[in-house]
């Protein structure tokens, strides 16, 4: 008896420091939760608005503007939502702004069907370079060879891209030569562009 009566009053003291530990280990939790959510909730309401600066980089992508006509120079519209800072000028993109570009085009021909022959089409990116005031120089930035070999090939494709430093008011539009008819696909002819950077 004197023994469990011994042991009786220091089960108590520990359930009793246990029950104060959890109890203050519970509140530290909460509190430290508490914090952190209200240091979450200031950074993004205060500080990341300001850190988190809208790229206002030119780009833009494009998806050919009309339909079923055969042409040599592509005639390209806008694609709702993607377009920032760049003008389409005539068929052509104007650069805003000096810089390290990268331009990249698909052109997809519409299969032919009509005779077993293999036509061949060259496809341009081509820049006319202005000094500030007119149009000065016409040059040449990338071409591929597009070959249709008849109606029992699938319509082919060429896909071309590169970076080049180009000067604000440049104007960049792409060629197909001899004219062909164009397959007017979102997915199978295009024209992008995104500056990489400002010089």
């Amino acid at each position: 008896m004197t023994v469990l009566n011994g042991k009786e009053p220091a089960q108590q003291g520990v359930s009793s420091n246990q029950g104060r530990l959890v109890h203050c280990l519970l509140f530290w939790v909460v509190l430290l939760s508490t914090l952190q959510i209200l240091t979450l909730a200031v950074f993004f309401a205060v500080v990341y608005p300001q850190i988190s600066v809208k790229s206002d980089l030119p780009s833009g992508f494009f998806t050919e503007g009309r339909k079923g006509e055969v042409k040599e120079k592509i005639s390209w519209k806008q694609k709702p939502g993607m377009l920032s800072n760049v003008n389409l000028i005539n068929d052509s993109l104007q650069i805003p702004k000096d810089g390290l570009y990268y331009l990249y085009t698909k052109i997809s021909l519409v299969k032919n069907t009509t005779g077993n022959e293999s036509n061949t089409s060259r496809h341009f990116i081509k820049v006319k370079r202005m000094d500030g005031s007119d149009e000065t120089d016409e040059s040449l930035l990338l071409t591929v060879d597009i070959i249709d070999g008849g109606p029992h090939q699938a319509s082919t494709s060429g896909y071309i891209g590169g970076q080049f430093l180009l000067n604000a008011g440049d104007l960049v539009y792409v060629n197909c030569y001899p004219p062909a008819k164009i397959d007017s696909n979102d997915s199978e002819t295009y024209f992008g562009i995104y500056m990489l950077k400002e010089v």
